[in-house]
């Protein structure tokens, strides 16, 4: 039978803007996939916008995010693929009366560790 793990939220949406920037860069240069989605009505729609442009919309009324993301595990008890495998996402939602964005940053699992050693990163 299947075992359910659930996702690790971690502390980061006290961070302050500075250190908040300097999560998504580090995790921009060791992610696997990134990508921008954008909100200018009911549905989400991935977009092509540089990292430079969606980063310049962060600002301190941001949801920002750090997620372990892990799920169900197979009938041989390792982990079934979620995004092509447990992962560590990194991201945000932009808060505005237009358009708002979402920036989705994946790397693998195995950097999860470093992440919230380096940035001290507590779970929620």
């Amino acid at each position: 039978m299947s075992r359910h793990h659930h996702d690790i939220f971690y502390n980061s949406y006290k961070f302050p803007l500075k250190k908040k920037k300097e999560i998504c860069d580090w995790a921009k240069e060791r992610c696997f996939h990134w990508h921008v989605d954008e909100l200018s009505g009911m549905q989400r729609k991935q977009i092509e916008m540089s990292y430079e442009d969606i980063m310049n919309k962060l600002d301190d009324k941001s949801h920002f995010v750090v997620i372990h993301r892990r799920g169900f595990e197979n009938m041989r008890g390792k982990p079934r693929e979620y995004m092509g495998e447990w992962c560590l996402e990194v991201g945000f939602r932009t808060f505005s009366l237009g358009i708002e964005h979402f920036l989705w940053i994946y790397c693998k699992e195995e950097l999860v560790e470093e992440l919230i050693n380096k940035f001290e990163i507590k779970p929620l």
